[in-house]
């Protein structure tokens, strides 16, 4: 059943609300001592708009993830909506053109988002090998379009 435009909206607020109360709840105190304890960070591997990302290794397992620090600032009121959205849309997917969010951590003064880490992104692979043509190119866009449809086909199932 779908539910009309507006009530699709108030819902996914109703739900971004709880994610916020949730995340909330995951506190591990002022600083990043829960992802310290279980994580090694190795390098810097980027930087945006709302966070930067390492390259880490679990201590247990040894594996290498991708760790996204986003900082919570006062004035933003909790975790920003960006962060909550990324949260939902990403907790439960599972496909393999789509990155996986293996854990999330939680202060008052930022958010530790753990993904799996992958070699290269897009445009590391196109800075290092150059333009994509032929059969390349068209598994690029598979894998893309892939990702991008299960994506599509997720949210559609979860707005209904």
């Amino acid at each position: 059943m779908a539910f009309p435009a507006a009530a699709q909206g108030d819902a996914r607020e109703d739900e971004l609300d709880a994610l916020a109360r949730g995340v909330q709840a995951m506190s591990f105190g002022e600083d990043s001592s829960e992802v310290d304890r279980r994580y090694e960070m190795t390098e810097k591997i980027g930087e945006g708009t709302y966070g930067t990302v390492y390259k880490a290794m679990c201590r247990q397992t040894g594996q290498a993830v991708a760790i996204k620090k986003i900082k919570i600032l006062p004035e933003d009121e909790g975790v920003p909506s960006t962060a909550l959205r990324e949260i939902s849309l990403l907790q439960d997917l599972r496909h393999p053109n789509v990155v996986r969010l293996h854990d999330v951590f939680s202060s008052r003064v930022s958010l530790h988002l753990v993904f799996e880490c992958l070699d290269m992104d897009l445009r590391m692979h196109l800075k290092r090998s150059g333009r994509m043509g032929g059969d390349t190119l068209r598994s690029a866009s598979r894998q893309c379009f892939a990702g991008l449809e299960f994506c599509h086909a997720f949210a559609s199932c979860t707005a209904t």
